[in-house]
This record gives structure tokens, C-alpha cells and sequence, in this order.
């Protein structure tokens, strides 16, 4: 390596120094925004997770001020979507969050061309899921096999939620095209909302992609 490769190569991990030592810090105090009785007693997976971020940061960093030329910015914002967009994908809990499942059969529902999700209760005189007591309030008898027609892998992300792909079974299976109905679909909610997810649905579908 002759001395001119020698300071090119120091200015690129000194020169960024200040920023890297910021998303560090940062990475660590949102790392520790998570700790739990559950995640303490085995940090192990915690622990992993943040040496392979810390480590895609710093490469990400590093990679903009190698590349900061405007004419490269593209190349820089591939990198970065590419490299945390994947570990988001693969660590993230599937349908973490209480309402996921519901936006998941909308979306599901958007992909076949249905813009307004059809009720099947119409057909059978049931107008909601959960019929009103007595007194107005709702009940907890729920109103079963009405609802909106979606597919039966729906049942695979409603059977595996704050699961990540690492822990489930059957991520391989084929996509189970099989009618289900689901109660609730956010069919009040407008369909242009559901327009990225549904093209993603749709492409798997085109595809014969796995579950």
C-alpha cells in the first residue's frame, strides 16, 4: 500500500469520526429503551443485533463519505435502504402490533381488485361482528363466519404474531389461495392506503413466492 492509498484510506474512517460516534451513542441509548425482564435474562439475540447495526452504520457512514459526490448519492441511499430494509424485514415481530392482521387482510383484500371490501353478513342479515346488548353497549358474542372473504395464509401471520421469521414454521409453504373469512378488514378506511402493500401482495402472488 503506497502512502497516498494510506491517507485516503485514514481520511475515510477519521474524517466521519464525529458521526460515527453519534450513531453510536445513539443506537446504544435506544438499545437500552428495550431492555426487559424478558430480553435481560438472555440478551443474546439483543446483543447480536446490535454489533450487526452498529456495524452496518458504520459501514453506511463510511460508504456516504467515500461516495459523497452528488452523482453517487443514489448509490449510497441503495446501499443504506438495502442493508437495513433486509434486517428489518428479517427481525422485525410479524404483525407486532394488535391492528397489524386487520391493514394485513385489507391489503390482501386490495390485491384482488377489490377496492371496497364486501360484507358478507349482507347475505345472511348480520350488519357488524358484534351484535349490541340490551342496554347499547356491545356485546362479547361474536357473530361467526360473516365477515370479508381473504385467502387462508392470513392464518399464517394471525397464528405467529411477535414471532420473527427465525422462529416460525411453514415461512416456506406456498401461498394457500383457499377462501377465509376475517371479521375485520379497516373497511372504512380509503383504499389508496393499501395501494403499496396490495402491489407487494400481488407481485408475490404473480410470482408464486412463499408465504
Amino acid at each position: 500500500m503506497n502512502n497516498d492509498n494510506f491517507h485516503e484510506l485514514k481520511d475515510i474512517f477519521f474524517k466521519p469520526k464525529k458521526y460515527l460516534l453519534i450513531y453510536l451513542i445513539l443506537i446504544a441509548i435506544l438499545g437500552l429503551s428495550t431492555v426487559s425482564k424478558r430480553n435481560f435474562s438472555d440478551p443474546t439475540f439483543e446483543i447480536i443485533m446490535f454489533i450487526i447495526v452498529a456495524v452496518m452504520g458504520i459501514f453506511s457512514i463510511l460508504f456516504y463519505f467515500s461516495h459523497s459526490d452528488d452523482n453517487d448519492l443514489y448509490k449510497v441511499a441503495f446501499v443504506i435502504i438495502l442493508l437495513f430494509g433486509i434486517t428489518a424485514a428479517l427481525i422485525v415481530p410479524i404483525c407486532d402490533v394488535s391492528d397489524e392482521v386487520e391493514h394485513l387482510t385489507r391489503a390482501e383484500i386490495t390485491s384482488q381488485g377489490v377496492l371496497v371490501p364486501h360484507w358478507t353478513g349482507d347475505e345472511v342479515g348480520i350488519d357488524r361482528l358484534y351484535n349490541h346488548s340490551d342496554e347499547g353497549k356491545y356485546s362479547n358474542v361474536k357473530n361467526n363466519n360473516v365477515g370479508f372473504q381473504t385467502i387462508q395464509s392470513h392464518m399464517f401471520f394471525n397464528d405467529n404474531r411477535e414471532k420473527t421469521v427465525f422462529d416460525v414454521e411453514g415461512d416456506t409453504d406456498k401461498i394457500d389461495y383457499r377462501p377465509l373469512i376475517d371479521g375485520s378488514a379497516f373497511e372504512q378506511n380509503p383504499f389508496f392506503g393499501y395501494l403499496p402493500q396490495a402491489i407487494g401482495i400481488l407481485i408475490a402472488k404473480l410470482l408464486d413466492l412463499n408465504v
